[in-house]
């Protein structure tokens, strides 16, 4: 038996290429980073910095261009600092509606104080008028009031970029943490503070107020510009796969503009694309800066390639290298892949499974055979964990077709009324991987046209068809929209009569040739 360890070293590859999608393990990420076009859009003038968002898929590396940015704050150090919001504050929450700007400003505000309090016993003597002095006492008081090492050092993994022998110091001290905050204030002349009190002092300035006095903080340490990082929102117990329940955890930051439109501390949100369904009456998108996340084929390919060149140490460079294919059939695993470099590296990772489990020894590729089951496989995995309740997956896996209409399905398949058809599909509808189609079709049991539904994800279409031989199931259902360019799916053999249809896309006509 050949591991996969041993066969991925035998190309010269230094960890399994295909072995993790989650960029915030990637030993090797910035190495084979694929800027977007709008990467430097993105990044824009640390001395005007201002608050983007990125809007994407899952899959398509959002948080990869996170972790380019905590890039950019080691490399520029003396100049930005980044700090990265993932660990919302649901801690004993059950309902998404108690959580509020005050909560995520005091996570926030903490670790822009841990920086700013790194930073200023790094900055040489900077004067602070009465005010300041008494505001960041304030502050501190408010927002560190009873901090543990372990918060603390929570907090530090959370800050890229700001540096200096201080953050040893905060880790691997073994004074109390006030004790180190009251000898940095000391050091610089302002005082101290009581970070243990039972009771803490009912302040009448606001979390908003208190945020944006900090910024003139890190102004007078020489900062150029703060970049708060907000991450991952539906990756939490409370969100999942909760559209509406991941906006809504966010939508207190979202809709504040004098939090957003910052001069120096600002916001760089990475979104799941699905939470704009909900943000119609909040967002002001005409005052902040967005952008969309897709990849072209050329720029997804350019990524493995890089991938396989980095580690393999430059021994493999193509993924034509290690495959034993035609380039048509390398063609169809980026199409199954959907232009996702997460979908790419997953499907790569099936495909090397099937061979690696039947290979005789080290030197040999994935074939035809390996290529075709590792999509099937693929398709497979990804179908269910898309759709987890288990009679749309049955209903689903009936179909055996791509395209259809309600009186099809009622008349010819589960042999019931269309009423219940109706009911049977709108789940498929409303989750959007089945679509009804511009076009409308005549029916022998309908006076009027009828609507024509088609399945909308190539991956979920292949496990329906999957008695279809593949190279069959391509040829019959997947068509490329020549004005748009995106896939569309269309079943040739159950066309209804007609000689083409609309792209959903773009509403282009499609020929069915």
């Amino acid at each position: 038996m050949i591991t996969r360890d041993e066969y991925f070293k035998s190309w010269g590859f230094k960890v399994d290429p295909f072995a993790s999608t989650n960029a915030e393990h990637e030993e090797y990420l910035n190495e084979y980073f694929v800027h977007p076009p709008y990467f430097g859009s993105l990044v824009g003038s640390f001395d005007k910095p201002k608050t983007s968002m990125v809007i994407a898929p899952r899959g398509f590396g959002k948080t990869a261009q996170r972790r380019r940015f905590e890039k950019l704050a080691v490399e520029y150090c003396d100049e930005i600092v980044c700090i990265v919001y993932d660990n919302f504050p649901i801690e004993g929450i059950s309902d998404l509606k108690h959580i509020n700007i005050d909560k995520h400003l005091q996570k926030i505000i903490k670790s822009l104080l841990i920086a700013f309090l790194s930073k200023m016993y790094e900055t040489p003597e900077v004067g602070y008028n009465d005010y300041e002095r008494k505001m960041l006492l304030s502050l501190i008081e408010r927002y560190l009031n009873n901090i543990t090492p372990t918060d603390v050092k929570n907090t530090i993994d959370n800050i890229k970029g700001a540096k200096g022998k201080l953050y040893d110091f905060w880790i691997n001290a073994s004074k109390p943490i006030s004790s180190i905050i009251n000898m940095i204030l000391k050091a610089k002349n302002l005082g101290s503070v009581d970070l243990e009190l039972k009771q803490q002092k009912v302040s009448e300035i606001s979390s908003v107020d208190y945020f944006l006095f900090l910024q003139s903080l890190f102004a007078r340490v020489g900062f150029k510009a703060v970049y708060i990082l907000i991450d991952k929102i539906d990756e939490n117990h409370l969100t999942g796969n909760d559209s509406l329940a991941s906006y809504s955890l966010i939508r207190p930051l979202i809709k504040d503009l004098s939090l957003l439109e910052g001069k120096l501390v600002v916001f760089k949100f990475f979104l799941w694309d699905k939470i704009t369904d909900h943000w119609a009456e909040d967002i002001r998108l005409d005052r902040i800066e967005h952008f969309e996340l897709e990849w072209e084929k050329r720029q997804i390919k350019d990524m493995i390639n890089k991938r396989l060149s980095v580690l393999s140490d430059e021994k493999i460079n193509m993924l034509q290298q290690v495959l034993d294919c035609e380039t048509s059939t390398i063609d169809d695993i980026f199409l199954f892949a959907q232009n996702s470099p997460r979908n790419l590296i997953n499907l790569l990772n099936f495909i090397f499974d099937e061979h690696i489990n039947r290979a005789e020894n080290v030197n040999s590729k994935p074939d035809i055979i390996d290529i075709t089951r590792g999509i099937d496989k693929y398709c497979a995995d990804k179908f269910t964990d898309v759709i987890t309740d288990k009679t749309q997956q049955a209903n689903l896996r009936r179909l055996k077709m791509a395209t259809f209409t309600i009186p099809f399905l009622g008349n010819n398949l589960f042999k019931v009324k269309e009423n219940v058809i109706r009911n049977m599909i709108q789940p498929w509808t409303r989750a959007g991987f089945v679509i009804t189609l511009p076009n409308k079709v005549s029916s022998k049991t309908n006076k009027r046209p009828v609507n024509l539904y088609s399945v909308n994800d190539i991956v979920i279409a292949r496990h329906i068809c999957s008695n279809q031989r593949l190279e069959d199931f391509i040829s019959r259902n997947i068509f490329i929209c020549d004005d748009c360019g995106q896939v569309v799916i269309f079943d040739r053999l159950n066309s209804y009569g007609r000689d083409d249809f609309n792209c959903p896309h773009c509403q282009n006509s499609v020929i069915i040739s």
